[in-house]
């Protein structure tokens, strides 16, 4: 049963007692939700459901469960930590870290309102720490030391989350690719959002872990500029742009992008890889050498209470169901629209977008 503000009320998944659907998408929900445990123990947790509806499809339940098995090889301060793999029922869910905060989508808009682009600092903190957590994940081995090939594929503003103390996690390597995956998903299949493809996801050709610095490359021009790179009128027009990654100068857009800073959101940017970063420790180490030589330095304590002066609603929120991810941290179904976007694409079909 629900409450007020939509709370549940007595609704278990597991040990898990659901509180909130904090988001959706085509393929899974979800929940706010409280652990407990002896003598008083209790934690928060994200609580993402396989919809019963999906759940039906055999092929997408053992990728799910791949997914999970995946990630919860990802031990690092910047990447959403999963705790537990399980299902009620026919329906399996994972239980992860739950980040009170915002994701960069929502922070980004927010600043478009005010019509001024994000601090430099802020930004330069937000890259660094996303780099981190990109090698972390692209250098990540399972047993016996074997690499897993883990590429994320979806590096985006709305699997960037912030929080409320200063934290930067990345999240949803659900799309991730990896070497050791149990079930591959179809030959051909291109993941992510249109807008933040890698050039050569958008060729449908081969990727590896460089395709995940371009997309964090638009990331930051966005960040830096307000404005999206390669969104255009329809999806066709997106991923022929992606294709093309003709990039103008950022300093054009925001004159206090200081040239060096311009210099490495164009390299992100290249559309042939060898020309680009080859490794996300490689442009983490350019964005901390710009940072220290233009004092940009930005303390973790001072990015929360930045955070908290951009959402002003969310100061003082005893309650932390107040303060949760956006519905655009949930996979979609392909096929299913979320806001200007198509979140899946199969090879032949962005062929076929291309040539209309």
């Amino acid at each position: 049963m629900t409450g007020a503000a939509g709370r549940l009320k007595g609704v278990r998944v597991g040990p898990y007692e659901l509180r909130e659907r904090i988001g959706m998408g085509g393929m899974a929900e979800v929940f706010l939700a409280r652990q407990e445990g002896a003598d008083g123990f209790e934690r928060l947790v994200a609580i993402k459901r396989i919809l019963p509806g999906i759940a039906e499809d055999e092929d997408f339940v053992k990728m799910f469960i791949d997914e999970a098995k995946i990630a919860v090889r990802l031990s690092h301060p910047n990447i959403a930590q999963i705790f537990d793999l399980g299902h009620d029922g026919d329906v399996y869910y994972i239980a992860q870290e739950y980040v009170p905060g915002r994701d960069m989508g929502a922070i980004i808009e927010r600043q478009r309102e005010a019509n001024v682009p994000l601090p430099l600092p802020f930004v330069l903190f937000v890259a660094q720490k996303i780099c981190e957590a990109l090698q972390h994940a692209h250098e990540a081995r399972g047993p016996g030391g074997r690499p897993l090939g883990v590429i994320h594929r979806d590096v985006s503003p709305s699997n960037i989350l912030v929080s409320f103390e200063g934290a930067v996690k990345v999240i949803d390597f659900g799309l991730a690719k990896a070497a050791g995956r149990l079930v591959t998903t179809q030959a051909g299949v291109v993941k992510g959002k249109l807008a933040y493809l890698s050039a050569e996801q958008a060729r449908g050709e081969d990727i590896d872990s460089r395709s995940d610095l371009f997309s964090l490359g638009t990331c930051l021009f966005e960040w830096l500029t307000g404005q999206r790179l390669f969104l255009r009128r329809n999806d066709p027009e997106t991923v022929m742009a992606v294709q093309k990654a003709q990039v103008p100068p950022l300093r054009a857009l925001n004159p206090e992008v200081p040239p060096a800073l311009q210099a490495i959101v164009l390299r992100a940017l290249e559309p042939d890889p060898n020309r680009r970063f080859q490794s996300a420790a490689e442009m983490q180490e350019s964005l901390l050498g710009f940072t220290y030589e233009h004092r940009l330095l930005m303390r973790r304590k001072a990015v929360g209470e930045y955070l908290r002066t951009l959402f002003p609603e969310a100061d003082g929120d005893e309650d932390p169901d107040a303060a949760v991810p956006s519905r655009d941290t949930m996979p979609s179904a392909p096929g299913h629209d979320v806001d200007e976007e198509t979140e899946l694409l199969a090879d032949e079909s962005l062929a076929e977008l291309v040539e209309e």
